[in-house]
């Protein structure tokens, strides 16, 4: 780069990614399969209360998800931005978070793997936002950072990120970065889809 002169710059981005999946359809059909798997065993990794499914098949509704948006969509956001030469993207699992009212997920991170996402299929109004923690692991020692809230919050001074989920938008995080849902105050159901992707690199 062209040394830098009186001019303010970025060294460390996190980038993340923010899709609209138009297929309504797809869609409907995802949320009703999604629904159906609250009789089937569930599991608790970062969810208090609610329920969040064993890994989902990769079949049906599932695969035609992962072929028709969440590749394309996953492509887009890595270009420019993450690879610049060829690679071979591959979907590590993913499962079904349902919370009910007063469940939400605890802060947590997706280790073993390099990038994360999260699509949304029903969100009522009040069931919780997807809060993003700085990844610097140790801003909060910094009096400075941990009041910066007393002015405008912008990308370079923030603790956290707040992002409200709105249903049929996708989203992707780099998997390093920890995050939470907060609980979920509204009597519907909150209805989620995440998973986990890797990323290889192909040899010259």
């Amino acid at each position: 780069m062209e040394e830098p002169k009186n001019v303010k710059f970025d060294i460390f981005t996190t980038r993340l990614g923010y899709y609209t999946n138009d297929d309504e359809a797809l869609h409907k059909r995802m949320l009703e399969e999604t629904m159906s798997y609250q009789n089937k065993e569930g599991r608790v990794i970062s969810n208090i209360g609610g329920f969040q499914s064993q890994d989902l098949p990769i079949e049906g509704v599932f695969k035609d998800f992962a072929d028709t948006v969440l590749f394309s969509k996953f492509y887009e956001y890595l270009k420019d931005d993450f690879v610049f030469r060829p690679a071979q993207i591959r979907l590590d699992n993913m499962w079904a978070n349902i919370n009910y009212q007063y469940s939400s997920n605890i802060t947590h991170e997706h280790p073993h793997t390099d990038f994360a996402f999260v699509y949304y299929l029903k969100v009522p109004e009040d069931s919780g936002d997807l809060i993003f923690d700085n990844p610097s692991p140790t801003i909060n020692y910094s009096v400075f950072f941990g009041r910066a809230w007393k002015n405008t919050a912008s990308p370079a001074n923030s603790l956290i990120f707040k992002l409200p989920p709105k249903a049929g938008t996708l989203v992707f995080f780099p998997a390093y970065l920890r995050h939470h849902v907060e609980q979920n105050q509204n009597p519907e159901v909150r209805v989620s889809i995440a998973g986990n992707l890797t990323v290889d690199i192909v040899d010259d």
